[in-house]
């Protein structure tokens, strides 16, 4: 069995891009975990729920603040930075199995292993 040079090209471009992934998922997460731990210490109301719980049993939030709204953010903010990490997690696992994939088609092929390669293939 022969790939067309469209096939082969797409199998080129899909081992550049996920043998890429580590790095690119790497440095998403990072930046999800500083953009965490700066809220964390810069405005704990947004996802400290400790805080917020400390804050309005001292008085401390102003009193236009609904107290649900302030208990419910951090909570929200929390999850909405976990589902992110999660997603970024799931992304790592279909590069993974795609890589795997890829080369289970150049063991077929007997095609030299392109996940290694430094640059993505160009078009012709």
């Amino acid at each position: 069995m022969q790939l067309s040079p469209e096939e082969s090209l797409f199998i080129a471009r899909r081992s550049w891009l996920s043998n890429n992934w580590p790095l690119v998922g790497k440095t998403l997460l990072v930046l999800v975990l500083t953009l965490t731990a700066w809220l964390w210490t810069s405005t704990p109301h947004l996802v400290n729920p400790w805080a917020v719980a400390a804050d309005l049993q001292s008085g401390a939030l102003p009193d236009a603040s609904i107290p649900l709204m302030a208990a419910l953010l951090p909570m929200m903010t929390l999850t909405l930075l976990l589902f992110i990490a999660l997603a970024i997690g799931l992304a790592f696992s279909a590069f993974a199995n795609e890589r795997r994939l890829i080369r289970i088609i150049n063991q077929r092929l007997s095609l030299k292993d392109p996940i290694h390669e430094e640059q993505p293939p160009e078009e012709k």
